[in-house]
C-alpha cells in the first residue's frame, strides 16, 4: 500500500481559505479588546528613589575602634535582600498607612463592604500599596533601587516618599530600640554595685573564721593530724607495753616462792636480781653440806629472806613508777585525741568557709563579666548615635543612608499604547488563526479527496466541480442518497460512466458556446477541479459521510439555459437511483 506525503504547507493554506471567515472575525474581534484597552486604559505613573548600604556590620566595639578610622565588615546578597524585605514589611506598609491617614494624604477610600472590619480594610491597602511598589539590589552594587507605580504622579512621590521615611524609623527601632542606652546604663551601674557587694561579703567572710585562706590553713591541719596520729599510735603501744608490765609484776609479786624479777628492764632491780641468785646458789650449796636447823643454814636463809625483801621493795617501786609513767602516756594519748578531733571540727569549719568564699567568688566573677559586657554594649550605643552628644558619631556609623530622593516621572509609563496595538495585531492574527484550526479540527465533514479516501477507504474515480459558466447563479441543489448498506452507498458501473459523459458533454458544451473560461470553485469542501481517476478497478463517485449514511453529491453545471438544466437534472436523477442500488 502506497504511503501518501502530507504537504503541511498545503494543508494550512486550505484551512486559511476554507476558515477565512472564522479566522477574520476572530481577529479583528480580538484586535478591538487590544485597541479598547490601549485607549481606555488608566495612565500609570512611576516614582522612584534609592538607599546605599554602607556596610553589613561596623565592628564598633571599644577594643576594636580606632581613633581616626571605622572598620566595617563587606555588604553580601544577602544584606542586600535583607534591607529588601524589611523595606517590603507589612509593618512599614502599615506604618505609612496610619501616618498618611492622620494627615488625611492616603489616596484611597475605605470600601463599603469592609467599613465594619479595620483590619480587613488595612490589609487590602497594605496589598494595593505593596502591588504597586517594586525593590531590587541593583547588580554589582550596594544599592537598593525602590519604585512605586501610582495613577497620579504626585501621589506617587509622596507614597514612595512616606515609605522610605518609615523604613528608616523601623530599621532605626530594630538596630537601636529606644531605651537602649540607658538599659545598659543601668546595667552597668547594678553589675558594680553587685562587685562591691560581694567582695564586701567576702571579706567579713575570712575576717569571722579568722583565716585568710581556708584552704592553705586546711593542707596545714592536715598535716599536723597525720603526726599527731603517729604520736597517739606510739602512745598506744607504748600503754599497751607498760599495762603487759605491771600485769606481769603483780602476778610474780602475788606468788610466795621468790622471784628474780629477770623480765624487768631496770639496772638496780638487775643487779639485785643478781644478788639474790648468787645467796640463792650458796644456800643450795650450804643445804648440801648442814642440816637445815644448822647456824650456817639458817644464817643464808636470813640473807636470802633480806635480800628478797629489798628485790621486792624495788620491784614494787619500780612498779608505781611504771603506773605513773602508763597514766601520763594514756592522758598524753587523750589530749592528742581531742587535738585531732579539734583539728577535724576546724577543718570543716574552714570548707564550709571555703564554700561561701567560691560561691560569692563566682557571683563576683559573673558581676565582672556582666559589667564587662554592658559597658562595652553602653559603648557601642554611644558610638553609634544612642548617647545625648553623638550626632556625629551617629551619622558616621549609619548604616543605610538615602542616595536620592523620592522622585515622581510626569510622563506615564503605561499603557505603551503603539507597543499594546502592534503586539495586538499579531497575537489577534495568531489567535484568529488557531481559532480557525480549532474549527477545522472539530468540522468532520468531507472537505477533500483525501478525507473521502481515508474514511471509505476506497479510491476515487473523479470529481465534479462547481464550474461557473458566464452568470453566477444560486446555490445549485445537492441530491443526495441515503443507504443502510452498512453505511456505504454503491451504483452501478454504467450508471457512473453514463453519468460521466453526460457531465462532460455538458461542460464542453458550455465551454464552446459562452468562449468564457470557466473558473473551477471549490464546492462542499471538495478540491476544485475536473477529473478522471481509475484506481483498482472499481469505481465509485464522490461521497461524504454523515452520522445517518453515506451521501453522495454531485454540482451541477450553472447555464443560462434552464431546460438544459433541467435536462441534466432529470438524467442524473434516473442515473442515481435512490434505493442506493
Amino acid at each position: 500500500m502506497e504511503t501518501k506525503r502530507i504537504n503541511y504547507l498545503r494543508e494550512m493554506a486550505f484551512i486559511l481559505f476554507s476558515q477565512k471567515k472564522v479566522i477574520v472575525r476572530t481577529s479583528l474581534l480580538f484586535f478591538l479588546c487590544f485597541v479598547a484597552y490601549a485607549v481606555f486604559s488608566p495612565d500609570i505613573y512611576r516614582a522612584s528613589g534609592s538607599f546605599l548600604v554602607r556596610g553589613k556590620k561596623v565592628d564598633d566595639a571599644p577594643d576594636k575602634l580606632e581613633s581616626v578610622q571605622l572598620r566595617s565588615s563587606p555588604v553580601t546578597d544577602q544584606d542586600l535582600f535583607s534591607e529588601v524585605e524589611l523595606l517590603m514589611s507589612d509593618e512599614v506598609m502599615r506604618a505609612t498607612i496610619v501616618k498618611m491617614l492622620n494627615e488625611n494624604t492616603w489616596p484611597l477610600k475605605p470600601g463599603s463592604e469592609k467599613q465594619e472590619d479595620p483590619d480587613a480594610q488595612m490589609r487590602s491597602w497594605i496589598s494595593i500599596l505593596k502591588g504597586g511598589l517594586k525593590t531590587e539590589p541593583i547588580p554589582k552594587s550596594n544599592i537598593i533601587k525602590v519604585q512605586l507605580e501610582w495613577k497620579d504622579p504626585g501621589q506617587a512621590k509622596l507614597l514612595l516618599h512616606n515609605v522610605m521615611q518609615h523604613y528608616l524609623r523601623g530599621r532605626e527601632l530594630i538596630y537601636n530600640p529606644p531605651g537602649e542606652g540607658q538599659f545598659f546604663s543601668d546595667q552597668v551601674e547594678n553589675s558594680s554595685q553587685g562587685i562591691k557587694d560581694s567582695n564586701k561579703s567576702l571579706l567579713a567572710l575570712y575576717t569571722n573564721s579568722h583565716s585568710p585562706d581556708p584552704i592553705k590553713e586546711i593542707e596545714n591541719n592536715l598535716q599536723l593530724r597525720q603526726g599527731l596520729e603517729l604520736k597517739i599510735y606510739d602512745l598506744q603501744s607504748k600503754i599497751l607495753n607498760l599495762q603487759m608490765v605491771v600485769k606481769q609484776i603483780d602476778e610474780v609479786l602475788a606468788s610466795p616462792d621468790v622471784q628474780l624479777f629477770s623480765f624487768i628492764v631496770n639496772p638496780g632491780i638487775q643487779l639485785l636480781s643478781a644478788k639474790l641468785q648468787d645467796l640463792l646458789l650458796e644456800r643450795s650449796k650450804i643445804r648440801k653440806n648442814y642440816q637445815p636447823d644448822s647456824s650456817a643454814v639458817l644464817v643464808i636463809e636470813r640473807h636470802v629472806q633480806d635480800a628478797y625483801l629489798i628485790l621486792k621493795q624495788e620491784v614494787i617501786s619500780y612498779r608505781k613508777d611504771l603506773v605513773h609513767q602508763l597514766t601520763g602516756d594514756e592522758e598524753e594519748s587523750a589530749l592528742l585525741s581531742k587535738q585531732i578531733k579539734d583539728i577535724n571540727v576546724r577543718n570543716s569549719e574552714l570548707k564550709q568557709v571555703d564554700l561561701e568564699a567560691q560561691a560569692l567568688i563566682r557571683e563576683s566573677g559573673l558581676q565582672e563579666f556582666t559589667y564587662k559586657t554592658f559597658y562595652q554594649r553602653r559603648e557601642e550605643v554611644r558610638l553609634r548615635g544612642g548617647g545625648k552628644d553623638s550626632k556625629e558619631a551617629s551619622q558616621v556609623m549609619s548604616h543605610v543612608v538615602v542616595m536620592s530622593q523620592a522622585q515622581a516621572m510626569m510622563t506615564p509609563v503605561k499603557p505603551k499604547r503603539v507597543l499594546v496595538v502592534v503586539i495586538g495585531f499579531f497575537l489577534s492574527v495568531l489567535l484568529g488563526f488557531l481559532t480557525g484550526m480549532v474549527v477545522h479540527g472539530f468540522d468532520h465533514t468531507f472537505k477533500q479527496q483525501s478525507d473521502v479516501e481515508g474514511s471509505l477507504k476506497l479510491p476515487i474515480i473523479f470529481s465534479i466541480s462547481d464550474l461557473h459558466v458566464g452568470t453566477v447563479s444560486a446555490k445549485p441543489q445537492r441530491p443526495t442518497m441515503k443507504t443502510t448498506n452498512n453505511g456505504m452507498g454503491k451504483i452501478g458501473v454504467g450508471s457512473a460512466i453514463a453519468t460521466l459523459v453526460v457531465v462532460a458533454l455538458l461542460w464542453i458544451w458550455a465551454w464552446s458556446t459562452t468562449g468564457a473560461t470557466a473558473s473551477p470553485q471549490k464546492m462542499s469542501g471538495v478540491l476544485p477541479s475536473a477529473q478522471f481517476q481509475s484506481r483498482g478497478g472499481s469505481s465509485n463517485v464522490l461521497e461524504e459521510v454523515s452520522t445517518h449514511g453515506l451521501k453522495v453529491e454531485s454540482s451541477l453545471v450553472s447555464l443560462k439555459n434552464s431546460e438544459m438544466r433541467m435536462a441534466i437534472q432529470t438524467v442524473l436523477s434516473e442515473t442515481l437511483d435512490p434505493s442506493g442500488k
